[in-house]
């Protein structure tokens, strides 16, 4: 007698976990397939609703939409304002990242110069270089980084 069985939702063979759950998938392996169904339905609804709200769609309208397909309305809830915040967080993280690259940005201009201008000056004169162009990048990405961190919304 073999002790791996099939997962009846990833379809894998596996050796059960000690609470009979797949290693693959933390899915129950004893699972009844009116309780497959109905995950793989709760699983759609909230794919479509991670899809909406990725789209823009209004959160609250989203919520109501999951209700009506009949999950709980404290869950939907949840859910939704997971999905929010953590495209908040997204959204913040690439600003960060803007604001980041453009002051490097900025400051490597800045020190450019200053080697530029120092170099002439201990050589007793002559023409130092101005690195305007990556001073200005700078600024203006860091700016446009600064102006694309989103504000935190609870729904």
């Amino acid at each position: 007698m073999s002790i791996l069985v099939d997962c009846p939702y990833c379809k894998t063979r596996v050796l059960p976990l000690a609470d009979r759950r797949c290693p693959a998938c933390l899915k129950s392996v004893d699972a009844t397939a009116e309780q497959i169904e109905r995950d793989r339905a709760e699983e759609a609804a909230y794919r479509a609703a991670a899809e909406q709200v990725h789209l823009g769609a209004n959160p609250v309208r989203v919520q109501a939409q999951l209700a009506r397909q009949g999950l709980d309305a404290r869950q939907a809830a949840t859910f939704v304002n997971d999905l929010e915040q953590t495209k908040l967080r997204a959204r913040r993280d690439i600003a960060q990242k803007k604001m980041v690259v453009g002051a490097l940005w900025f400051f490597s201009g800045i020190m450019a110069t200053f080697v530029s201008y120092q170099s002439a000056w201990f050589l007793g004169g002559g023409v130092f270089i101005i690195s305007w162009g990556t001073i200005i990048f700078g600024a203006v990405q860091f700016f446009r980084g600064l102006s694309e961190l989103p504000q935190q919304q609870q729904y």
